[in-house]
């Protein structure tokens, strides 16, 4: 195996800007243009914005190089503080230091919740209002990764997404990071795409937070959607969506096409459905999830038999009416003719046994009907129902494992 090759970015660049060290550094657009396969460009923390660190362009930031898919090689671009491990895809915004305690505790923070690891400093890539299209372009580049980046705009008045895939990219990861503002934090096509323990939140003015994967696999694990009133927080095509919170709006994940399977995932307050199954002959496979609602006219799982659409799977599940207070009553698994068809092994109408829901707490207490009681594994041992909580790897899905 080759040995990686380290290069480094800090604002406005140093030295003679080879990347060779910080005291060379590239500047962000130098770093973008000139990685190539075999790279870890490390980026120090601070706020690049439009006008200074990104171009006020279409196309503005813009990834050069591209990594190898026949080779397995990768180009990675990491945010770090101060440290950087050489040799190791580890920085020191990984793994719950004070920068950032994962998706769970950056949708604490916004929400206000106590956290154990608050924010404290970024990598920001900042649009503002100045850039007319989208923030970061991905054009057919291949394994190509981010992790520990604030991807924001905060003039949300431009119709353009965070991060537009052009051309059919593959092996894409996004790691650690957190998207904020904007149009829609991505749009575009896009094959092999990993979001691992990503924040996403509400301050976008599309309908759709994350949207337009024609995607042969997009895997989505350990994120938390914080969804806007009357919106939707994914829009995906053949897809595992797992471990993952989607919080408020009208659905928390809307598919029109092909089939996704969705496993131990928290739909929390949705006011039309959890997952909404569409049209265009769509395939739903779906257990070990968690459907917390407040009203009778709430659906866990809403099918669209008529546009062709088909539950393959639903079993595990639990649903369970916030309280009476509330409005309560139970969600079920419905299609549009209000049929039932989930599992005999589903939990309707029972309380999870969060451990604090107004703080943001979803962990299960003991005694939890969840614990022990989700869909028998390859070993046929009972397993959990909802999210595990587990920090995701900085290691990408394809071609390494991950934890």
């Amino acid at each position: 195996m080759l040995d990686p090759i380290h290069r480094y970015v800090i604002s406005g660049g140093a030295g003679g800007h080879t990347g060779v060290d910080e005291a060379n550094a590239w500047d962000l657009e130098e770093g973008l243009a000139n990685a190539t396969e075999g790279m870890y460009v490390w980026i120090k923390a601070g706020t690049y914005e439009a006008g200074g660190e990104i171009p006020i362009s279409d196309p503005s930031l813009s990834v050069g190089g591209t990594g190898d898919i026949t080779k397995n090689r990768h180009i990675h671009f990491i945010g770090y503080k101060a440290t950087v491990v050489e040799g190791s895809l580890l920085s020191d915004m990984d793994y719950g230091q004070t920068y950032y305690g994962g998706a769970l505790d950056a949708f604490k923070a916004a929400n206000g919740y106590p956290v154990d690891n608050a924010s404290a400093e970024w990598v920001i890539f900042n649009g503002l209002g100045a850039i007319t299209g989208p923030l970061m372009t991905i054009n057919g580049k291949d394994n190509i990764h981010f992790h520990n980046i604030f991807f924001t705009r905060t003039d949300q008045s431009v119709p353009a997404s965070l991060i537009k895939f052009v051309t059919s990219p593959a092996g894409i990861t996004l790691v650690n990071c957190k998207f904020d503002d904007g149009y829609a934090a991505t749009t575009g096509t896009a094959y092999d795409v990993s979001i691992l323990d990503c924040y996403f939140n509400d301050n976008f003015t599309s309908p759709y937070i994350v949207r337009g994967w024609v995607a042969i696999l997009l895997h989505v694990k350990g994120c938390v959607f914080d969804i806007g009133a009357g919106k939707v927080g994914l829009a995906p095509t053949y897809s595992v969506i797992e471990d993952t919170i989607f919080w408020g709006g009208e659905k928390g994940i809307q598919t029109y096409y092909h089939s996704i399977v969705v496993r131990n995932c928290l739909f929390y307050k949705q006011t039309l459905t959890g997952i909404w199954v569409y049209q265009n002959n769509s395939v739903l496979t779906e257990y070990n999830n968690i459907f917390a609602f407040s009203y009778s006219s709430d659906y866990a799982v809403l099918i669209n038999y008529a546009g062709g659409s088909t539950v393959q799977y639903s079993d595990y599940s639990l649903s369970w009416a916030i309280s009476a207070v509330e409005g309560g009553d139970t969600p079920w698994w419905h299609d549009f003719d209000n049929k039932d068809f989930t599992g005999p092994n589903a939990q309707t109408d029972v309380d999870p046994k969060f451990v604090n829901r107004s703080q943001g707490d979803f962990r299960l207490l003991p005694g939890s009907p969840c614990l022990n009681t989700g869909r028998p594994d390859a070993f046929d041992q009972p397993t959990t129902i909802g999210p595990s909580y587990k920090r995701q790897s900085a290691r990408p899905l394809r071609g390494l494992a991950y934890v």
